[in-house]
């Protein structure tokens, strides 16, 4: 198993959304998925969703989301955006196979 690097996008400090231009940049071959929080423990719904999925996929990765389940009702599921994967609040991505070597993920500093 190849060695696996987490690397954080900034987000937009206006929005609070994902940095779409710094995701651009970070992504490449070696992305195997870019992981998204929706929304954010800070609050912020992200509306980028499908440029998000776009971005991941042309790369060849997937795009994995992580929801609250609560928010469902009223937010578009990641499905409707293009996730390949997503996973509740309770539940814990313990290992992921892939031969490509990054992960992405945007998360807000405070």
């Amino acid at each position: 198993m190849p060695d696996v690097a987490q690397d954080l996008v900034p987000f937009d400090p206006e929005t609070g959304e994902m940095d779409l231009a710094m995701l651009r940049a970070a992504v490449d071959e070696r992305t195997a998925a870019v992981f998204v929080k929706e929304p954010t423990y800070l609050g912020v719904v992200e509306t980028h969703g499908e440029e998000i999925a776009r971005i991941a996929h042309e790369a060849g990765a997937l795009l994995v989301a992580s929801v609250d389940p609560s928010t469902l009702g009223v937010l578009r599921p990641p499905a409707d955006w293009d996730a390949r994967a997503a996973r509740d609040e309770l539940t814990a991505i313990t290992s992921v196979a892939t031969d490509r070597e990054t992960v992405h993920m945007s998360v807000p500093r405070v």
